[in-house]
């Protein structure tokens, strides 16, 4: 069971309460939505990585930080089925895991996107081959 702290802010004025608790609402849906869960698994030669949660700005550093590039291993497989990528910054962050794997050899497949984040995959790479 997860521990609730309780935290209490008195003010005589309600506007300032009201900011003031929408601002820690949002910085802790923030911190809560960071949260990127990846597994990986083997089919033969072939690494997948099945990836769950929503990747943004706030969560693509611990994103990347998960693969493995140095691994002798001649496929991999990044499934979306389970996450959504919701803007440039994330993107960028799947576009530079595939490079590093390309790099190395590897070839990379991205399955399972969502139609909006296959979108705003497609757009942005696009953009970047230009």
């Amino acid at each position: 069971m997860r521990k609730v702290e309780e935290c209490y802010l008195v003010t005589h004025n309600l506007a300032l309460g009201v900011m003031i608790g929408t601002v820690i609402s949002a910085v802790l849906f923030a911190a809560n939505m960071a949260k990127i869960h990846v597994k990986h698994s083997y089919i033969g030669e072939k690494k997948v990585y099945a990836v769950h949660g929503q990747l943004f700005f706030a969560s693509t550093t611990e994103f990347i930080n998960v693969f493995q590039f140095k691994e002798d291993v001649t496929e991999v497989e990044i499934d979306f089925t389970h996450a959504h990528v919701w803007d440039d910054s994330a993107e960028a962050a799947v576009d530079k895991v595939v490079v590093k794997y390309e790099k190395n050899g590897v070839k990379v497949n991205i399955t399972g996107l969502n139609e909006r984040s296959s979108e705003l995959v497609t757009k942005l790479a696009k953009q970047a081959v230009r």
